[in-house]
């Protein structure tokens, strides 16, 4: 059996709405992927099962890597949880200052 990609189709949320079933199946049975628009602007994208957990398995997977290894470097410098959190308080407060403040 001949496997072949997806088409992709841009879809208005509202009438997606109305076809959610015939929707569902068509990406159930890998025909299409869907992206779903409000007032003309992609805002959400309708795929099936297995390719979202591809997408969400390797993202977890690289998060958690990312915290292990942020814990581990924070445990050989001497860093508390406590004195982590304080300190990415800090960073966010800065980065949000200089991002709305102007």
């Amino acid at each position: 059996m001949k496997s072949t990609k997806p088409m992709i189709t841009s879809i208005p949320i509202s009438k997606a709405r109305l076809k959610l079933g015939e929707l569902t199946n068509r990406v159930f049975r890998k025909e299409n992927v869907y992206i779903l628009n409000k007032s003309g602007l992609p805002v959400a994208a309708i795929i099936n099962m297995e390719e979202f957990n591809k997408l969400g398995l390797s993202r977890i997977d690289q998060l958690n890597s990312l915290v292990h290894d942020l814990g581990s470097e924070a445990e050989k410098e001497g860093i508390t949880e406590e004195k982590l959190e304080e300190m990415m308080e800090e960073t966010r407060e800065q980065v949000y200052k200089k991002t709305y403040e102007k």
